[in-house]
Order: C-alpha cells, then structure tokens, then sequence
C-alpha cells in the first residue's frame, strides 16, 4: 500500500489546543507489518480505543467512517470535496465530538471520509493533521527520531532541534470552506531540485509522472499499483535514485505515479520511508527540518 492520504481542507480537529505539552507517538509493529509505517496516536471515543495515523500530508484532521458510526458519533454531509493520492475525488461529512487524544480530552470538529476496509481491520481511526494542532503563534514539532510531537514557538523548537528553516518552502493553505494547511519542500531527486509535499502518511516517495525530476530519471521498472484513500489503484513504475532533503541523503525506489498525486501542484510526495529519519518543525506560515540518515 503506497498512501492512505494526502486530503486537502478541513476544519480544526482540537479546540482550546494552548495547554498542550506533548504526545507520545509509536510504530506499532502490527501496522508496519500490515503497510501502514507511519507514526501513529492514540485515539478514544468513549470505550471505542483506536489509532489516529499522524500524517502531515493530511490537509485535515480526517475519521474513518466505521470509527464514527461505531462510537455513535453524529455526522452531517458536508459541500466539501477531497482529493485522493491517485486524482479521485470523493464526499466527505462533517462530525463535531469529543474525543480522547493520547489521554486528553480533546473537542473535534473534522470530517468524515469511507477508507478501505483494512482502516476498521487494523482499527486506524483516520488521519490526524499534526500542523493543525497548534494554536495561533505556536507551531508543531514532529520528531520521528525521538517518537514525539509537541507545540511550542517556532523560534524556541530551532534552537531545541537544530532544524534550519528551509526558506524555499511553499505552505499551501487554500481557500475554502475548512481549515488546511499543506508544505511543499525544495527535495533533491537525482540531478533535479523538485517541491514535493511532506507526507508522513505516504509509505514511499513518489514523483508525478509528468514532473520534470521524473522525466529525467532513467532505468524505471514497473512497480505494481498505488492505492488512495477511496481505494483506486494506479499502476506506477519505479526508479531507483539519490534523494537529499535537510541535511540527509539516502538512495531510495522512488515511484513515478500517473494522476495528481499531490495537492497545490506539488511534483510529488517526500514520504515516511525518508521522513523517517527527520524532525519537522511545522509553522503557521514557515518551516524547519533536521533530517540524518545513519550510513548502511
């Protein structure tokens, strides 16, 4: 399974979010096994106990269907419309409730979407927008090294994880009904400098085929089929390259995918098998990463 994600538009998940300190995040081995590797949270309804996938190309903070009708959630129909890894555009509810994250009490206003069935199977509640955690004025460190997430100013998280500001970066936050807010990033790919979306919930980096970074890579093999949220498949290729993003570089099978496989016109998605090894510091309006990747 290539991405579960890339969702644009939602309203804010938590209210009241200026007493938060941290979360804990994991990588369940259950899930890694079953194709899901990003980091997930906790997650509670009332007895229904579930894992939010902590995805940072989610626009929104995004529930599974099964998980709201079996905690009896109420949902009401949205006029909002999103878009799936693989161009497919799907409907979506809004849900207002209260939910407990990673032990919190949390109110949720999102919205609801139909996944695939291993999202009930696994018990993966949705998708959890970690950017749209913070507060006005704070922002959201994502540490995938130290396996937690927590808000604080941008400034200070500089100074705490000697992430540089990538001051090429371009935040997508469009207009529309819901709150969204997406980073696209200067990624080296080959011998091309291309603005991928950062996706913690895509399992693999991937280009569109029609970008340039893609075009120039040579020695593609066929790759079997990317799958988005609605569950259509894209038959995809593979190229092995030299991928380089904040300070790490590693080779990596990157997948070239026909479609609009990224939202605000990115050329792809730098996914959870590099953003693995990094620390995002995700601003309202700038961002910062420290990425290092241990010699094989």
């Amino acid at each position: 399974m290539q991405r579960w994600s890339s969702l644009l538009g939602a309203a804010s998940l938590l209210a009241g979010c200026a007493s938060l300190q941290g979360y804990e995040i994991s990588y369940p081995d259950a899930l890694a096994k079953a194709g899901f590797p990003s980091p997930v949270i906790e997650v509670a309804a009332g007895s229904h106990h579930a894992y939010l996938l902590v995805d940072t190309g989610a626009g929104t903070h995004t529930l599974a269907r099964w998980f709201v009708d079996s905690a009896g959630l109420k949902s009401s129909p949205s006029r909002v419309k999103l878009r799936d890894s693989t161009g497919h555009l799907l409907a979506v509810d809004q849900v207002e409730a209260g939910l407990r994250l990673a032990g919190t009490d949390r109110s949720l206003t999102g919205i609801v979407a139909d996944f695939p069935a291993e999202f009930a199977e696994h018990e993966l509640a949705g998708l959890l927008s970690p950017q749209l955690l913070a507060p006005p004025g704070q922002s959201v460190v994502l540490d995938e090294v130290a396996r937690r997430m927590r808000i604080e100013s941008f400034d200070e998280a500089l100074v705490e994880t000697g992430a540089s500001r990538i001051g090429e970066a371009r935040i997508c936050a469009e207009e529309t009904a819901v709150r969204n807010r997406i980073y696209l990033v200067p990624v080296k790919v080959g011998t091309q400098t291309a603005f991928m979306e950062l996706d913690s919930g895509a399992n693999r980096t991937a280009l569109r085929a029609d970008s340039k970074a893609a075009r120039s890579l040579s020695g593609r093999a066929a790759a079997g089929n990317t799958v988005g949220v609605t569950g259509t498949q894209l038959t995809s290729e593979v190229a092995t390259t030299q991928v380089a993003f904040a300070g790490a570089a590693t080779s990596l099978p990157v997948r070239i995918v026909p479609g609009d496989i990224a939202v605000c016109e990115a050329d792809g998605l730098l996914g959870q098998d590099f953003l693995q090894h990094c620390v995002l510091v995700l601003g309202e309006d700038r961002i910062a990463a420290r990425c290092a990747i241990s010699a094989r």
